[in-house]
């Protein structure tokens, strides 16, 4: 029997043979993301390559559609502003690469993303995330600097007091003790501030906006070192919501999101990054993600105690979504865009009780530790099945 598969090349349409049934994806259909604000095209690993290549072909077709798009990256808040000082030739390559803290972002796949839209006036990129605060304190203050040159000193004073890496150098004990002179240094900042009435159209994204994401670092850090019960992913992932928001109501345009399938997925009664989107802006969030059935990726291992970034295999469970799919989508070089659809065995498999999805976390480590239980129509609105992934290159040495 002869179908046509739609490619996640989103434009591609192919027509293959299979001993039992095709089943039909949807390619791009300009209708559907005219209707949804925000897309999340998520990874099952940070050191994967096929989905930055899809990623480009949709982002493309949306620019052709005439929408604007704003690029949200699982990457810290001052990478974003790096990416358009990198633009506007204020740091080079290398310059770059240093707020690219993460691993999955000193890959060619994510740098070839950002050189892709370095002349589109259309594309904006913005880190969500608030892991850490160095340079995005180190950026305020400058900015603090120009809008209040004849309070300089007290600037400089305030945030010295703040530029420290609290995660690593300060035990609990130790940031307790000091946590009220870092409340207090936040609280002169807001003052300083409201008092002098700063207005400028920029101020959102060069004042408030880094404050917010400032705010958040120390409350996490607060929580992690004196709550047993703090869960660092959830509070991460609420801190990336309201980030995302925060954007979509400042900014024009689509929200495209690039971040794991861990964060980006709809867990319904798991208030992670996903399920909040999900639940506040409702079939306005559309959800793509991807899922390996076999190949390798770019993971981070410990060896001898050294933290590396090593190519790992990926061989799917057998109760896993990719490998459900496998046995559907029968032609194994093919990559298929597939909308949680009608079809009749499809959605069997969808609303199976519970499968396992590939986030594709320590695959090396624990064989089940990369994968976690969902329904799949509740969880996604669209899967990008990759039969073979291949891994990025790493740019530079973690």
């Amino acid at each position: 029997m002869m179908k046509k598969l739609a490619l996640l090349s989103i434009i591609m349409f192919l027509t293959f043979k299979c001993q039992t049934q095709i089943y039909s994806g949807i390619g791009y259909d300009a209708n559907i993301f005219r209707k949804v604000e925000i897309i999340s095209f998520s990874e099952a690993s940070h050191g994967s390559r096929n989905e930055y290549v899809a990623r480009r072909a949709l982002i493309d077709s949306l620019r052709k559609d005439g929408d604007t798009v704003n690029i949200l990256v699982e990457m810290p808040f001052y990478a974003g502003k790096s990416i358009k000082k990198f633009y506007n030739g204020e740091i080079d390559t290398l310059e770059l690469l240093k707020e690219f803290t993460y691993y999955g972002l000193r890959t060619n796949s994510f740098l070839e993303l950002v050189s892709e839209y370095k002349f589109d006036q259309g594309v904006t990129f913005y880190g969500i995330d608030m892991q850490t605060h160095l340079s995005t304190l180190i950026d305020l203050r400058k900015t603090l600097f120009e809008y209040f040159p004849r309070q300089m000193e007290s600037i400089k004073s305030i945030t010295d007091s703040l530029m420290y890496d609290f995660n690593f150098d300060y035990n609990a004990s130790q940031f307790e003790n000091y946590y009220k002179t870092i409340n207090n240094c936040l609280n002169k900042i807001d003052i300083l501030i409201d008092t002098n009435s700063l207005v400028t159209s920029n101020v959102f994204w060069e004042v408030t906006f880094p404050i917010i994401i400032i705010k958040q670092y120390f409350k996490y850090i607060h929580l992690s070192k004196n709550s047993k019960s703090f869960s660092y992913i959830l509070f991460r992932d609420s801190c990336m919501a309201v980030n995302i928001s925060l954007i979509k109501e400042n900014s024009d345009g689509k929200l495209f999101i690039i971040s794991a399938n861990g964060h980006c997925v709809n867990y319904e009664n798991v208030n992670t990054m996903g399920t909040i989107l999900k639940r506040k802006y409702g079939d306005k969030y559309f959800i793509i993600a991807a899922q390996y059935y076999q190949g390798s990726v770019l993971e981070p291992r410990v060896i001898d105690g050294v933290r590396n970034i090593v190519e790992i295999g990926v061989n799917p469970l057998k109760k896993s979504l990719p490998y459900k799919l496998r046995k559907l989508v029968c032609n194994k070089e093919t990559l298929v865009y597939i909308s949680i659809s009608t079809d009749e065995e499809l959605n069997l498999l969808f609303e199976s009780n519970l499968l396992y999805q590939d986030f594709g976390s320590y695959r090396h480590k624990f064989k089940k530790s990369g994968y976690y239980y969902v329904i799949p129509r509740k969880s996604f609105d669209a899967i990008y099945y990759i039969p073979e992934v291949f891994p990025s290159e790493m740019v530079t040495n973690d």
